[in-house]
């Protein structure tokens, strides 16, 4: 990816124990994550911030011996806006002769690999004991189908094409829910119910005790239920992951067709 524009980055400040270079160590580092989203070869749309969403900060070693083995990780959850403040406090940190890079990654759910519209520095960039910062940049992955997509893109796509119709479907939440506060229907992996015969469906939500009963309507990957007699906004969904997912746009919460366990990997 070329970088034209900056817009946003990553400044991260290493503080060096002593004025010898033989002896400084990189201690504790905080930054800052903003999204460039100009940048002709990305994807430049809004990130989806949910519940899920999370950062992975990695540090990588580098010498002659050693090409890029990342040494130190550390995540970020509640992700919610850009800029977003962070700092590493890498305690069993161990630093080395050589360089160092270090990378970011943003996800917008609960996953090991990178999809369509999750961020991404370009590389990892170099720095060493002598470096007082860095600035970085993170980019929204395109589809490496897409038109002007580079070497840096994925074939992952998180929103699903050409749905089977849900009608007589179950998608069950993950048995191990999200932590939450207490009250009532805490701990309740919750799901979503489609009529085989109409247009009716169940909603009972993820830590919650409280089940809806609406009308729905599907549009391709997207679901739209409605509460009867109300005038309130619809429940939306997006089916993902070849269709076997539904995701709330709204709070982030994924449910996984019945037919499919927790304990199968669906994602690649």
């Amino acid at each position: 990816m070329i970088m034209k524009y900056v817009a946003y980055s990553i400044i991260i400040l290493f503080f060096i124990s002593s004025c010898n270079s033989e002896e400084r160590e990189l201690f504790p580092v905080s930054g800052i994550i903003i999204h460039n989203q100009n940048e002709p070869t990305s994807l430049n749309e809004n990130f989806n911030f949910n519940k899920n969403s999370f950062v992975l900060i990695t540090i990588s070693h580098q010498n002659a011996e050693n090409s890029g083995e990342a040494i130190y990780k550390e995540r970020f959850d509640s992700i919610d806006s850009f800029p977003f403040e962070f700092v590493l406090d890498p305690k069993e940190f161990t630093s080395n002769n050589g360089e160092y890079t270090v990378k970011a990654e943003v996800f917008a759910q609960e996953r090991n690999a990178l999809f369509v519209g999750d961020l991404v520095t370009e590389n990892g960039y170099f720095f060493s004991r002598n470096t007082d910062f860095l600035e970085l940049e993170v980019f929204g992955l395109e589809h490496c189908d897409a038109d002007f997509a580079d070497s840096l893109c994925t074939t992952r796509n998180e929103i699903s094409a050409n749905c089977a119709p849900v009608n007589g479907k179950i998608f069950k939440g993950h048995p191990v829910p999200p932590p939450c506060t207490g009250g009532e229907g805490c701990g309740n992996p919750g799901s979503v119910s489609f009529s085989q015969n109409n247009d009716s469906a169940s909603f009972y939500p993820t830590n919650s005790d409280a089940i809806a009963l609406l009308s729905f309507i599907q549009e391709d990957s997207k679901l739209h239920l409605f509460f009867e007699e109300s005038n309130s906004d619809p429940i939306e969904f997006l089916m993902i992951n070849d269709c076997k997912e539904i995701q709330h746009k709204r709070s982030g919460d994924v449910y996984r067709d019945s037919d499919y366990g927790w304990d199968v990997e669906i994602n690649q």
